[in-house]
């Protein structure tokens, strides 16, 4: 009898749908390591101009194969200094392979040291000198993964001369970037392919548990959370659908198409359904209920036309579509949307939505933003409810649904109120704010020629006056979720206390503050009109302001605890928090840490449900990113982040299986 015989990607495949059914993702292999070994070092001033006699390029501005051009802006391409950047430390260097015998020439790029004296306006680019030509990639190599940015066709090329690499700009750069470029057919992935759409691995084993990611190709270009982690929007809305699949409902961000790709149980098969984007507008926010139904709000804007927005419903069995062609400006008071952040959840035969938009002109000829609630019906997607606005100048939000089937959520606010406000919707929305902050006041007695106000005595110095008045639209706060617990409701967030935990005080404007990850926790009556709502033991502190009118402004945080005390964001400081509550009941808090505006590490924390530590603070590897505003979803014991990478066409799920 013959031997039979399987390939390498089969068998993975065997082990992994088993384990994925049985005991986990432990079947998967581990990531394949790679490392970068610096060789040379070298400063490059950026003295080379793009419009060069000749197109000839410095020595001074060479490393290697790699040189920095200064781009043409307006009428000239600057490089001395006024109006760009100059003095990029470089290292050249080699990329090498699991094995060791793989070996790719690289080059770390840092940010410059010099900076534009008036402005930035040319800005340098990466040139290279390609040693064939043939098609290339350049790919961005970062946490021991590779991710492809630009493709180099051959006739693009100049044998012998640098080429220009569009768009790669190296002005906007913090910390440091590393770059590889490679032949397009060069095989770089550090994952183990499981079939010809999907591929996976082990990527870190930490005090907690598993983490794996899981790569899917799809047929368009979603969102990529690196290329844009500063973009506030949701961009992928994960939903549990038919008890063990999961959807993920994305936009095509070159088309504007919208899709569900939904991944069957084992976390292999998947498929891709196209929903109707009747507006062909940008995918604002979805949800889906256990039926099996998609919801999804979709908005058209173009300056001088009108709003369009639409509320659409797909059934995922059948693909019956339902939609309501809303009226924005007489429904949902909307003159304007610029892609603020919306949140949507459903439960029974309503649909809630909650979004930041500006609103109509009032009375004083502004158009004023401001958060706004409404809610559907399921069946037909008629309004049912519009509670209203929830606040004044509302920058962030955050939705769900607890288990006795309420609406609760909140947004963040700068004024009206000026804070997190918690909010509950019934047949009416009720509001707490539990989390307030500081406040810049006037730096001139002058009010934008309005009027003129005292000094602000307690927090001027000899040296810098304030005034009692004040405009700050600043909130010094990212919110994390709200997470309902068996005796209330656990709010976190990222806030700019001073070293001894306090967010009041209306100072240290003058320098960067670094962000801690922070909670309170209410009762599950927080609206019922008394202050003693609060079961979080931590600091108490009142304080104030003095608004645009001049009139003072009483402020106070009870129960207040902090997680972190990071002081300085040279040094630390945190980002991207995201917190969810485990199938065990404890909850875990996730965020990044940066240091001088570049990324550092991914951290997570385990506590109880009333944010008592259980353990340390535990480093998830740099291939676990966070970003601005997707939200996780929780199956069983797994976490999952979603994320995607535009220019390889591919939905990523990190999944980390807790003990």
């Amino acid at each position: 009898m013959k031997p039979i015989l399987i390939s390498l990607a089969l068998y993975f495949l065997i082990c992994f749908t088993t384990h994925a059914q049985h005991s986990g993702l432990s079947g998967l292999p581990l990531i394949r390591n790679y490392t970068f070994n610096s060789i040379e070092k070298k400063v490059l001033p950026g003295k080379s101009t793009e419009k060069a006699e000749n197109g000839a390029v410095q020595s001074t501005d060479i490393i290697g194969n790699l040189a920095l051009v200064s781009l043409f802006y307006q009428n000239s391409c600057y490089t001395d200094g006024r109006y760009n950047h100059n003095d990029f430390p470089v290292e050249k260097g080699e990329i090498s392979g699991h094995s060791g015998s793989l070996k790719y020439e690289a080059y770390r790029v840092y940010a410059p040291t010099h900076m534009a004296t008036e402005f930035l306006a040319s800005k340098h680019n990466i040139y290279y000198q390609f040693p064939s030509k043939q098609d290339y990639c350049v790919y961005q190599f970062e946490g021991n993964d590779f991710k492809k940015i630009a493709e180099i066709p051959a006739n693009s090329i100049k044998v012998g001369g640098f080429t220009k690499i569009d768009n790669l700009i190296v002005s906007d750069l913090t910390g440091h970037s590393t770059f590889v470029f490679i032949p397009k057919n060069t095989d770089l992935n550090v994952y183990s392919k499981l079939n010809e759409t999907v591929e996976a691995a082990k990527i870190n084993q930490v005090e907690f548990g598993e983490i794996y990611k899981i790569r899917y190709s799809v047929k368009g270009a979603p969102f990529d959370n690196l290329a844009n982690y500063a973009d506030k929007m949701r961009h992928f809305f994960p939903v549990n659908l038919d008890g063990e699949k999961t959807a993920i409902v994305w936009q095509d961000m070159t088309d504007m198409s919208v899709h569900s790709t939904i991944i069957n149980e084992n976390l292999v098969t998947h498929s891709t359904l196209d929903l109707p984007n009747r507006n062909n507008g940008i995918l604002a926010a979805a949800t889906a209920n256990k039926q099996g139904e998609l919801f999804y709000f979709t908005i058209f804007e173009k300056k001088g036309s009108p709003v369009n927005a639409v509320l659409c419903k797909t059934n995922s069995k059948t693909s019956v579509h339902t939609y309501n062609q809303l009226d924005a400006s007489k429904q949902l008071d909307m003159y304007a949307y610029g892609n603020e952040t919306a949140s949507m959840a459903v439960y029974g035969n309503k649909v809630l939505l909650m979004f930041g938009r500006k609103m109509n002109k009032s009375n004083d000829g502004l158009n004023h933003q401001g958060g706004i609630a409404v809610s559907f019906d399921v069946a037909n997607l008629s309004l049912i409810k519009n509670y209203g606005q929830t606040s004044g100048h509302s920058f962030d939000n955050f939705l769900g649904v607890n288990s006795t089937g309420e609406f609760v959520g909140m947004d963040l606010g700068d004024n009206y109120p000026r804070g997190i406000n918690l909010h509950r919707f019934n047949e009416s929305m009720s509001s707490k704010v539990v989390y307030t902050f500081k406040t810049k006041h006037g730096e001139t007695a002058d009010c934008w020629g309005l009027k003129s106000y005292p000094v602000y005595p307690e927090i001027s110095s000899s040296t810098k006056k304030y005034y009692k008045w004040s405009n700050d639209n600043n909130t010094y706060t990212e919110l994390g979720a709200v997470i309902e617990t068996s005796d209330g409701y656990l709010v976190s967030f990222l806030g700019e206390p001073d070293k001894n935990g306090y967010a009041l005080k209306n100072t240290g404007f003058d320098s960067k503050c670094a962000r801690n990850v922070g909670f309170v926790k209410v009762n599950k009556n927080f609206d019922n009109g008394s202050n003693d709502i609060f079961l979080s033991k931590g600091i108490t502190e009142t304080g104030g302001y003095y608004t645009f009118g001049g009139s003072w402004s009483e402020q106070k945080n009870t129960g207040l605890v902090w997680l972190t005390t990071y002081t300085s964001p040279d040094v630390e400081t945190a980002k991207n928090l995201k917190t969810v509550k485990l199938n065990d009941g404890n909850l875990l808090f996730l965020w990044e840490k940066w240091a001088n505006d570049a990324y550092s590490k991914t951290l997570a924390l385990k506590t109880n449900p009333d944010g008592k530590p259980m353990g340390n603070v535990v480093d998830l590897g740099s291939l676990v990113r966070l970003d601005r505003r997707n939200d996780l979803l929780v199956k069983g014991n797994q976490v999952i982040l979603i994320s995607g990478n535009k220019n390889e066409q591919k939905l990523e799920l990190c999944i980390l299986n807790i003990h």
